[in-house]
């Protein structure tokens, strides 16, 4: 197994084993958040990792399949949120001003770097390319 499909596992093994030991103290919540946030990233990693074989066993191309799904969702829920964001900002500035609404057309916020990181996210879980440092 690799270091990041290790990391992945450990991540994966923290999650429910945090939840049981909030029983004993409340911090390991803490915990939990961030094996939740790193089981996300290591995610991202492990699938482009398996992206790069040239040989996948059985195995490994049913995880592949398996963790293309987590991160064209997120990828795409990038997108359209940062989507949203700019419309709501065009809307309001340039259409009819809601009562909502208190920015101007610099309150675009996160939004291009939302948009940006969710084509970046799309780009990389459709491209066929088996370039190993260039995943997100």
């Amino acid at each position: 197994m690799t270091s990041s499909g290790s990391k992945l596992l450990i991540s994966f093994l923290l999650i429910p084993s945090s939840l049981f030991l909030m029983r004993i103290t409340g911090w390991f919540g803490l915990l939990f958040l961030v094996s939740l946030i790193c089981s996300t990233l290591f995610c991202f990693d492990y699938a482009a990792e398996l992206r790069a074989l040239e040989r996948k066993t059985k195995i490994q191309e049913y995880i592949s399949v398996l963790l293309f799904f987590p991160q064209a969702i997120f990828g795409l829920t990038s997108f359209l949120i940062g989507i949203s964001i700019a419309v709501w900002v065009l809307y309001n500035t340039f259409v009819e001003k809601l009562p909502e609404y208190s920015g101007g057309v610099l309150t675009f916020g996160i939004a291009p770097a939302l948009i940006l990181f969710g084509l970046a996210a799309l780009k990389s879980v459709f491209s066929n390319k088996r370039n190993k440092g260039n995943e997100l």
